[in-house]
Formats: C-alpha cells, structure tokens, sequence
C-alpha cells in the first residue's frame, strides 16, 4: 500500500523476501516494537492484604460511618519511571 501511495520504494529482491514473511515471523520481529499494555503494580490477595479485616454492608456488621475502604491507583503508563499522578479512593462503607 505504501508502495503503490509513493510513500516507499523498494528495490525487488526486498520486496520480494517481505511478501514471503509468514505472520508468525513478522510478529516475532517486531516484538520489541511493538505497544505493550503496562502491568499492573498492585499484588492483590497478598498475605498483608488478606490479614487485614474488610468490612463491608453485605457483612451486616453495622459499621458506623468512618469505616473507610481505600484504594491507591498509580497512572503511570508503561514505565514508573520519572513523574506520574497517583489517584486514592476512599469510599465510606458505612454511608457510600
């Protein structure tokens, strides 16, 4: 499509060995180029997180409002290198 826009001109043999280029072949070489989604930081079900008792009003404990579940979110893209905004929730379990 390039080629026939005027955009890239190719000598033949090039052209020739790129339109023989299984998909597989072309994915594996362009692995490093390619967009890869961010992972995730958090390490949820962690043993500190499971030792830590979670109210909820599904529970019917009765909290009291006060009773706070909060969550730290990193916006950070693919890397935490350099600077980056962090967005905490709280949420009130007792009130909403």
């Amino acid at each position: 499509m390039l080629e026939r826009a005027g955009e890239l001109k190719l000598p033949a043999e090039t052209k020739r060995l790129l339109v023989r280029l299984s998909p597989a072949t072309i994915d594996r070489l362009l692995r490093t180029h390619r967009y890869r989604r961010p992972r995730c930081r958090a390490k949820p079900r962690t043993k500190l997180w499971q030792a830590i008792p979670i109210r909820s009003e599904a529970s019917g404990d009765g909290a009291r409002p006060g009773f706070l579940e909060m969550d730290l979110v990193a916006h950070c893209g693919e890397s935490t290198a350099g600077e980056l905004l962090h967005t905490l929730n709280a949420v009130d379990l007792a009130t909403g």
